[in-house]
């Protein structure tokens, strides 16, 4: 029956395995820290910081003060603290970092429609930014 379709929140799909959150830099590998990890406490300061950069970023005309670009580079820099002190710790530069968190924050919050969205003729060995060999 139609009617009988149940929604299925899959909890251990979301929290229930360790699947680590890797960077690598400068020829090391960072751990970053895992979502259960994160104690209610530091995911909701990572959160607004990562909300507070988006805003910053998000301005029309692309100009910003110097006081909002530290604002800025401060919400960055704090948010990798979060999630992993000794790359924070490294000589990153600045768009480095910002790849960082989305990365990580893409990998916390995936996106359902992702699959939906994805190409079905894209060849899987293929990931993105590399060209497919023949």
């Amino acid at each position: 029956m139609a009617g009988d379709i149940k929604q299925t929140l899959d909890l251990d799909e979301l929290f229930g395995k360790d699947k680590p959150i890797i960077v690598k830099w400068g020829g090391k590998e960072y751990r970053m820290v895992g979502q259960r990890e994160l104690s209610p406490k530091k995911s909701v300061q990572y959160q607004s910081l990562v909300n507070d950069a988006a805003t910053l970023q998000s301005f029309g005309d692309g100009d910003i003060s110097n006081e909002q670009a530290e604002v800025l580079e401060n919400a960055i820099n704090n948010a990798l603290m979060i999630i992993c002190e000794p790359l924070a710790k490294t000589n990153m530069p600045f768009m480095a970092k910002v790849e960082v968190i989305k990365f990580y924050t893409a990998q916390i919050n995936p996106d359902p429609d992702a699959e939906a969205d994805a190409d079905p003729h894209a060849d899987p060995k293929v990931r993105p930014g590399e060209a497919s060999k023949p």
